[in-house]
């Protein structure tokens, strides 16, 4: 029985910290994703 809860307990926070952890690599992705456009923008206006 308090075997079985404590599993339970477990696998509830280790969803919880995968998520966090997915939460966070598309927000590092998306801040990514805006600095290369802005580096992109800057290299091509130097480049007109």
């Amino acid at each position: 029985m308090r075997n079985s809860k404590l599993k339970v307990k477990l696998s509830q926070t280790c969803r919880k910290t995968h998520r966090l952890q997915l939460y966070w690599r598309r927000m590092r992705r998306k801040r990514l994703r805006k600095r290369m456009q802005r580096l992109r923008t800057e290299n091509w206006s130097c480049h007109k």
